[in-house]
Parts: C-alpha cells; structure tokens; sequence
C-alpha cells in the first residue's frame, strides 16, 4: 500500500474524461478502504499518505460538481467529527427545502463524496471533513446560520441539534448565549430529558475557565448515578450540592 498516493495522482492525471471517470473510481477505493480498515489502511510508514491520496482524488473529483453544489459540499466541513448529521439540519444549513436537500444529498453520495446516506441523515469520513474545514469562509457564520435554523433553543428540533448545540454556539462565537443557557434549570432539564446526564456534563467542557459552569458540573458529575436512574432529581441534586 506505499504507493497508493502516487498510484491515484498518476491516474486521476490524463484525458479529461478519463480523469473524471478514474477520480471517481478513486474516490470510491479510497473510501472502501476507509471503511473497511481506517486511517490505518495506509502506509503507517508514511502518515502524509493518506492526507495526500484523499486531497488529491477528492479535489478530482469535485471538479465535476456545480459551483453551488461546490460550495454546499464544502460547508459540511463544520459539522463535528463521528455525526450522523440530519438531512433537516441541512436544510437549515443549505436554504434548501427537504426535496432539494435530499436531491443535494443523493448527487453527493453518487459522486462518493459521502461515508453514508440513508435518507435521513449523512455522514462524512473524518479526513474528508478535515479536508473540507480550509476550504470554508465565514464558517462562524455557517454555524449561526444552522443555530438560526432550528429556532427555540429551548424546543430544539432533534437528538443531534440537542447533542452538538454547544459545540455551535462556541464555533458561532456565541460563548455566552451557551453560559446562559447552561445556567438555566429549565433548559438544563430540557436537555436532560432530550438527552442524558453525561451529554449535559459534556457541555461543560466548552466553558472550561468559567467558575459558575466549573462549579454546575461538578454536581452534576457527583449527581449523575442518581440522575441516570431519575432525571426528575436534577433540582434537588443540584440544589443539594
């Protein structure tokens, strides 16, 4: 496997439309093989390997996509690593309605620029996200535009709005919107009951030099054996601690 880099940027180079054809066919090795075995499915000897075989066959590829499609594909790019993201959360993110997301969504997965799509959701292989996060603009923009998208942060619209909501708010550049929110016991108990325990203490991590949220998790990490069995105590555990 020590020269699949150079074996795939020989082969997407050529005719026009053998490159199109053979990128595409490239694309699809590498993603099987991303699958199949991980990152580990490339030279360990060379750990620029895999950067270099993605890059180079996913820029091929994409060549071929319409320059909105382009831009659309790239701004997957701030969706967090390991996510099945919704195809709801990508109307938000696209200005799409439902029928032209999953039109987007169906043009991408043919073109294998997808790890997976089901129908309802998407997802994305880590190094194929990391090679979209340089191409983005704006992307704290990107990210209040998806936080827009689902409205009441207190009814938000799915498990993976309530999951990664934190992680948004802090790419948006809106730490304090997260602070206020984890701060009040109604949405506290929203997301608990959403959710779990250990996704609510998760959250904590993106307001690390904050001595009140500090101070919250801490009870809540003490609460939590209580709070798996009972969400209705989150109150007096908290209140107790």
């Amino acid at each position: 496997m020590g020269t699949i880099t150079g074996h795939y940027q020989r082969r997407i180079a050529g005719s026009s439309a053998s490159s199109k054809y053979e990128s595409h066919e490239a694309l699809i090795y590498i993603n099987k093989r991303l699958d199949a075995k991980g990152l580990t499915g490339f030279d360990p000897d060379n750990p620029l390997e895999r950067t270099a075989a993605v890059a180079s066959t996913l820029d091929a590829s994409i060549e071929r996509l319409p320059k909105t499609d382009l831009e659309r594909f790239y701004q997957l790019g701030i969706f967090p690593e390991d996510e099945a993201i919704p195809v709801s959360n990508l109307c938000s993110l696209w200005d799409l309605d439902e029928l032209d997301t999953e039109d987007l969504c169906e043009r991408l997965a043919r073109a294998s620029l997808l790890q997976d799509y089901d129908g309802l959701a998407i997802r994305l292989h880590d190094v194929v996200r990391a090679h979209l996060l340089p191409k983005l603009e704006e992307p704290a923009r990107l990210h209040t535009r998806l936080i827009d998208g689902w409205g009441d942060l207190f009814a938000l619209p799915n498990d993976y709005a309530w999951r990664n909501l934190a992680y948004h708010l802090i790419q948006a550049r809106q730490p304090e919107m997260l602070r206020s929110l984890l701060l009040n016991f109604q949405w506290l108990q929203t997301k608990l009951d959403a959710t779990n325990i250990h996704a609510l203490v998760g959250d904590g991590i993106w307001v690390p030099e904050d001595d009140a949220i500090r101070l919250l998790m801490s009870a809540l990490r003490n609460a939590a054996h209580i709070l798996v069995l009972n969400k209705t105590q989150l109150w007096t555990q908290v209140y107790a601690r």
